[in-house]
C-alpha cells in the first residue's frame, strides 16, 4: 500500500510487500506484536530507499519483516524530525 501524499513536513512512505505468514497449530494472530526498526532516519532520501522494517513477533520470537521505503525523494530540509511521525501513522493503520 501507498501511504503518499506527503506534504512539505512529511515523509510518503509504503510497505515493500504485505506480511504473511503461515501459524500452525494453536498459534492464534491476536498473539502478534509488531515493532517498527528504524533503518535510515536521515535525508536525503531517494524513492524506494529502505527506511525502517517493521518485524513482526509471536511469543517473543520474530517470525517476519517487511522493509518500510520511500515513496518518494526526500530533501533534508523537509525531512528533519518528522519521520517517527509518520512511522507512528502507519503503524496505526495496521492496529
Amino acid at each position: 500500500s501507498d501511504y503518499g501524499n506527503a506534504d512539505e513536513n512529511e515523509l510518503a512512505i509504503q510497505a515493500e510487500q504485505p506480511f504473511r505468514t503461515v501459524l500452525i497449530g494453536n498459534e492464534d494472530a491476536a498473539g502478534i506484536s509488531k515493532e517498527l526498526v528504524t533503518v535510515n532516519n536521515t535525508a536525503p532520501i531517494e524513492t524506494g530507499e529502505v527506511v525502517a522494517r517493521m518485524e513482526y513477533r509471536l511469543d517473543g520470537n520474530v517470525i517476519g519483516s517487511v522493509n518500510i521505503v520511500a515513496a518518494e525523494s526526500v530533501e533534508e530540509q523537509k525531512y528533519k524530525n518528522v519521520l517517527e511521525r509518520i512511522f507512528h501513522n502507519f503503524i496505526n493503520l495496521y492496529d
